[in-house]
């Protein structure tokens, strides 16, 4: 009897030793468009981002594309991001945010869209119009300065950023 006990006992410490540890899903989309610089679009999960180029592509950036990164993220990248988007309030956000200049008219902005949802994170969609929002700024930061590369951003971005 108790070698049973004994054997049942490794045996469950072995299977709670050796369980792969799963990490919290996410899926945020980030698309870029100007009417000066080409549309990017970055699509990132718990496992992986992958970036697209999108020159002469229509809004979402789903035909012509480039892939010009496909990267594996650590558990600790996945683990910030994740983090990031519990702490942001993204349920407090609105739809959509534009700059108004009643002096002149502005045709160059940058559109920027996000699509953010995961665990314990119901969908968000917010799109900005020559503007900034500092949930969505925290969240590129996190994403610009734990997985990417300045290779990697848009030139346009850098400076405004």
């Amino acid at each position: 009897m108790r070698a049973v006990s004994l054997f049942l006992s490794i045996l469950t410490f072995a299977f709670f030793s050796f369980k792969e540890e799963v990490r919290n899903r996410f899926s945020i989309e980030i698309y870029y468009e100007s009417n000066t610089n080409p549309g990017i679009r970055y699509s990132i999960n718990q496992d992986r981002i992958i970036i697209y180029n999108c020159p002469g592509s229509p809004w979402g950036c789903k035909k012509n594309t480039e892939m010009i990164l496909n990267k594996y993220l650590s558990e600790s990248q996945s683990d910030v991001i994740y983090k990031t988007l519990i702490n942001l309030k993204l349920d407090t956000l609105k739809k959509f945010y534009e700059f108004k200049n009643d002096n002149a008219v502005v045709f160059d902005g940058l559109y920027t869209r996000f699509k953010i949802q995961g665990e314990k994170i119901k969908l968000k969609e917010v799109t900005t119009y020559a503007t900034s929002v500092l949930a969505t700024d925290s969240l590129i930061n996190v994403i610009k300065h734990n997985i990417l590369t300045e290779k990697y951003y848009p030139p346009y971005l850098l400076e405004s950023r």
